[in-house]
C-alpha cells in the first residue's frame, strides 16, 4: 500500500468569493456615508432656511415698528397742530380776524413729519362774522406715509370779570389812612397793584403785594394775579342807551327812576347821564331808582350826607362815573329821611318794594345797592356803606369808617359790559377724522 503522507494546511477560500465579500462591504459603507451626507446636507438647507426665515421676520418687525412709529409721530403731530389753535385762540384777542378762515398753518416741518391746522365754522363757513361762532379745528399730521387728522370744537362761554368776585377792586394802589378802616364782607379787597394799609382792614386781601399791614383781620394774598377791567367803550355804551340830564353843580332833594324825570324825558330803564362840562357836582338827599352815569373829566362827583342809589335794572350797575368819586355819605348814623328833606322818595314812577305813595313819612337806606364802576379815582370818607361791589380803574384812598358788603348775585349773572367771552373745547368733541 501506498502511504499518503496528511500535512494540516490553512483554509484559503476561492478568490472569487473574497472579491464578493470586499464588494458587499463596499458598498454597505458607500450607502452610510451618503446618508450622513444627506443628513448633513438637509441640516444645513434647515439651518440657512432658518436663518432667512429669521431675517425676513426681523426685517417685516422692524417695518412694522417703523410704520407703527410714524403712525404714533403722525398722531401726536395732529394732536400738537391743534394744540397750536388752542394757544392762538386764548392768547390773541383777534384771533378771529387776524387768522381768518382755512389754514392757520400749512405744512409747517416739524421732527420727521410735517403738520397742518385748519379752523372751520361748521354753522356758516365764516368764523369772522361772529364773536359767538363755534369753531372746529382740525389738525393733520404727516410722516412719510403716516397720516393722521384730529380735531376738536370750540364754543363760546360767558364768564363774570373775576373783579365781580371782590368786594372792592382797583387797578392802582389802595391806601388805608391811620386809625381809618374799612370792612370788607363776602369777598376781598383786591388790587392790581399795592394794598397800603396803616389802619384797619376787616376781611380778607389779596394784591400784588400789601405793605404797612397795620391791621388785617382775613387772609393775606401776595402776588395775586392781575384782575382785568372792562373794555374801554362800556362808558360810551351806556351813554348811548341814557336819557341826558342838564348839568349842573348839584342834585339834592330829588328822586327819579325808570317811571319819573323831574328835568324832562323818562327813560323806561331809569338810565340818565349827565356831563358837567368839567365841574365838580355834589350829590346829597337824593334817591335813584336806575343807573346814573356822570362825566366830570378830571373833576369830583361827591355823594354826601344822605343818599339811596339802587340799580333798576339787575344786569345795569347803579353808578358810573368818569372821573374822581369821593364817596361822604354817613351811613352809619344818617338814613334818607323824607321829613329831614321834606321830599317824597317813592313817588309814582319811583316804587320803593312795589309801592309808592304820596306822603313825606318814610325813611330809607343811607347806601348804594348794586355795582359802582369809577373811571378815576376814588375817596372812600366819613362812614359809606355798599352793598354790592366797586371796581375802580384808578387809585383808592380809604378815610373814615366804611363798609362793604358783597352782593354775589351781581358775579352770578353780570351786568353787561362787565364779562368776558373765551372759547373752550366742547366736552367729548375730540376725535380722529378719517379721510
Amino acid at each position: 500500500m501506498l502511504e499518503i503522507a496528511s500535512h494540516s494546511m490553512p483554509y484559503d477560500p476561492p478568490a472569487v468569493n473574497r472579491q464578493q465579500g470586499g464588494l458587499a462591504r463596499g458598498i454597505h459603507g458607500h450607502r452610510r456615508s451618503a446618508s450622513a451626507y444627506l443628513v448633513v446636507l438637509a441640516s444645513a438647507v434647515l439651518v440657512t432656511v432658518i436663518g432667512i426665515s429669521a431675517c425676513l421676520l426681523q426685517r417685516v418687525q422692524l417695518h412694522g415698528a417703523q410704520a407703527g412709529m410714524a403712525r404714533e409721530t403722525a398722531r401726536v403731530l395732529a394732536r400738537s397742530a391743534v394744540e397750536i389753535g388752542l394757544l392762538r385762540v386764548e392768547t390773541k384777542s383777534d384771533w378771529r380776524t387776524l387768522y381768518g378762515n382755512g389754514f392757520w398753518v400749512t405744512d409747517q416741518p416739524l421732527g420727521a413729519g410735517i403738520l397742518s391746522l385748519e379752523a372751520v365754522d361748521p354753522s356758516d363757513g365764516d368764523i369772522t362774522d361772529s364773536e359767538s361762532d363755534s369753531v372746529l379745528l382740525i389738525g393733520t399730521g404727516v410722516v412719510g406715509e403716516a397720516r393722521h387728522c384730529a380735531q376738536v370744537m370750540l364754543t363760546e362761554v360767558i364768564e363774570p370779570l373775576a373783579a365781580l368776585r371782590t368786594s372792592l377792586h382797583a387797578s392802582g394802589d389802595i391806601s388805608v389812612k391811620a386809625a381809618d378802616s374799612i370792612r370788607v364782607t363776602g369777598a376781598p379787597l383786591s388790587g392790581n397793584l399795592t394794598i397800603s394799609n396803616d389802619g384797619t382792614i376787616y376781611g380778607d386781601v389779596e394784591a400784588v403785594q400789601v405793605t404797612s399791614k397795620g391791621t388785617i383781620t382775613g387772609s393775606i394774598t401776595q402776588n395775586a394775579a392781575s384782575k382785568d377791567l372792562p373794555p374801554t367803550s362800556l362808558f360810551d355804551d351806556y351813554v348811548a342807551k341814557a336819557t341826558v340830564l342838564p348839568s349842573t353843580d348839584v342834585i339834592e332833594n330829588e328822586a327819579f327812576g325808570p317811571g319819573r324825570n323831574p328835568w324832562g324825558m323818562v327813560n323806561a330803564d331809569g338810565v340818565y347821564y349827565m356831563n358837567t362840562a368839567g365841574r365838580d357836582v355834589t350829590i346829597r338827599g337824593v334817591r335813584i331808582y336806575g343807573t346814573l352815569i356822570i362825566d366830570c373829566g378830571n373833576k369830583h362827583v361827591r355823594l354826601e350826607e344822605a343818599d339811596f342809589l339802587q340799580n333798576y335794572r339787575l344786569t345795569y350797575p347803579a353808578l358810573i362815573v368818569r372821573g374822581n368819586l369821593e364817596l361822604k355819605c354817613r351811613s352809619d348814623s344818617y338814613s334818607l329821611s323824607e321829613a329831614s328833606y321834606a321830599t317824597n322818595f317813592n313817588p309814582s314812577g319811583v316804587a320803593y318794594d312795589g309801592l309808592t305813595d304820596g306822603d313825606t313819612l318814610d325813611d330809607y337806606p343811607n347806601e348804594v345797592r348794586g355795582l359802582i364802576h369809577v373811571i378815576g379815582t376814588l375817596k372812600m370818607m366819613e362812614s359809606a356803606r355798599v352793598r354790592g361791589l366797586i371796581i375802580c380803574d384808578g387809585t383808592v384812598s380809604i378815610e373814615g369808617a366804611n363798609e362793604i358788603v358783597h352782593d354775589p348775585t351781581i358775579a352770578e349773572d353780570p351786568p353787561e359790559g362787565y364779562e368776558t367771552t373765551r372759547m373752550i373745547e366742547q366736552p367729548g368733541s375730540w376725535r380722529q377724522v378719517v379721510d
